[in-house]
C-alpha cells in the first residue's frame, strides 16, 4: 500500500501535526499511535490531500484517489492546478485562496469547484485549507481536509 512508503509515512504525520498546529484540532480522532497515522490517514473517511510548495501533489488518501478517479502515481507528482478547471477565473480563485490560507495560516470552511481526472466537475463543502512549515517556519506546502462534496 503507498502509505506504508517511509516518504508517505512522514508525509502523513507532517499533515497531521500541521493540522494540529494551525487548527488547533485533531485531524483524526482517537488516540492513535504515531506507526498507525499513516494507515488511519489513508484509510479516513474524509478526502486529504497535500501538494509541496511547487504545487506538487505528494499526497492523497484513497478517499482523494478516488474522488479524482486517478491511482496513487498518477496522483503523486501531478500539479495541483489539475484539480481545478483550467480556466483563468477559477485558477485565479484557487490561487487566491491558497495564498490567503499562506498568510493566515489556515482557512475553515471553504467552498469551491473542482473536477475529477475525467473533467466531471464537483463543489466541496466545507473544507479546511491549511499551510504546512517546517521548523522554522517556512512555507513547505499546503493541504486540504473535507468530507463533504456535491457533483455538478
Amino acid at each position: 500500500q503507498p502509505y506504508e512508503a517511509t516518504a508517505t509515512v512522514m508525509q502523513s504525520l507532517t499533515i497531521c501535526g500541521s493540522y494540529k498546529d494551525r487548527t488547533g484540532e485533531k485531524l483524526l480522532d482517537g488516540t492513535i499511535l504515531v506507526q498507525e497515522a499513516a494507515k488511519a490517514l489513508w484509510n479516513a473517511p474524509f478526502v486529504c490531500a497535500s501538494h509541496d510548495a511547487s504545487d506538487v501533489f505528494n499526497y492523497g488518501n484513497k478517499a482523494a484517489l478516488s474522488l479524482w478517479r486517478l491511482s496513487w502515481d498518477e496522483f503523486v507528482g501531478l500539479p495541483s492546478t489539475k484539480s481545478a478547471e483550467d480556466d483563468e477565473s477559477v485558477q485565479s480563485e484557487r490561487r487566491e485562496l491558497l495564498d490567503r490560507a499562506a498568510k493566515d495560516g489556515y482557512i475553515k470552511d471553504y467552498s469551491g469547484i473542482r473536477q475529477t481526472s475525467d473533467g466531471r466537475k464537483f463543489k466541496i463543502n466545507g473544507a479546511t485549507v491549511w499551510t504546512i512549515t517546517d521548523k522554522d517556519g517556512k512555507k513547505t506546502g499546503q493541504a486540504v481536509r473535507f468530507d463533504t462534496f456535491s457533483w455538478l
